[in-house]
């Protein structure tokens, strides 16, 4: 939103203005798969319709138990545009674990891909009251199909810069897992800094090569982001196109 004192620093804000810069330039590759900043604005408003036409209202915690794919750079914008707060979660996580941060974060919704809903069947076995989006249609709701009915318009949520976008969970090495708000003006910086320390700008392509929670701290937009496996690493590092590496 403008405000008397500028723009605020928030992920929805950003979406939109690297749509009216640059619709056509590619936001994301995955693979075959690919996603302009047009079409990636689209389908985050489409995701954020989505979630508000279930009943959840800004503020609400959204977990993300997904691998590293093309969605979840749609799913952040989506959940940004709602003013709903990320919760990402670790693939790698155990049942009961998942239970315990779906529990501590109190999320109302959880997105997740075919292999994450069988990681987190027992879970949804005893958590009925948890909206379940399934990218694939192993479960619950068919990520794929609510984004085809949503409406697609921007639902221009008020969010400030300072307001949580992302409650980020510690490993839990020593104890219980910790989680850490992290807000929209704190992770926009990060976007921010992390293209002037690397000369990211127009025409560069960084690879977003995240173990489990891609974008919510990779440079995802000052340039087209691509997430992928080791192999198509080395195709990319190959072919000359790439600019930044990225791995967390």
């Amino acid at each position: 939103m403008i405000r008397p004192r500028g723009a605020d620093l928030s992920i929805a804000s950003g979406l939109r203005e690297f749509r009216r810069a640059t619709p056509q330039a590619e936001a994301v590759i995955d693979g075959d798969r690919r996603l302009t900043f047009r079409a990636l604005d689209e389908r985050a408003n489409r995701f954020a319709q989505a979630l508000l036409a279930t009943g959840m209202v800004p503020g609400d915690r959204i977990a993300v138990l997904a691998a590293n794919r093309l969605e979840y750079v749609e799913i952040i914008g989506g959940v940004a545009k709602a003013g709903m707060v990320l919760v990402p979660l670790n693939p790698r996580l155990t049942a009961s674990e998942i239970a315990y941060l779906l529990d501590h974060s109190q999320a109302r919704v959880l997105v997740t891909d075919d292999d994450g809903y069988d990681d987190a069947a027992e879970v949804l076995g005893a958590r009925r009251d948890l909206v379940v989006f399934t990218i694939g249609g192993r479960g619950g709701r068919d990520y794929e199909s609510a984004i085809d009915a949503a409406n697609a318009s921007d639902p221009w949520i008020d969010v400030a810069e300072t307001e949580p976008f992302c409650l980020l969970y510690t490993s839990g090495t020593t104890g219980r897992p910790k989680g850490s708000l992290i807000s929209h003006r704190s992770r926009v910086l990060t976007f921010y800094l992390g293209a002037l320390e690397w000369g990211l700008g127009p025409g560069a392509r960084t690879l977003a090569r995240s173990l489990w929670r891609p974008s919510t701290t990779a440079p995802a937009w000052p340039s087209g982001t691509a997430p992928c496996s080791p192999e198509r690493l080395a195709l990319f590092f190959a072919s000359g196109t790439l600019s930044t590496s990225w791995t967390h």
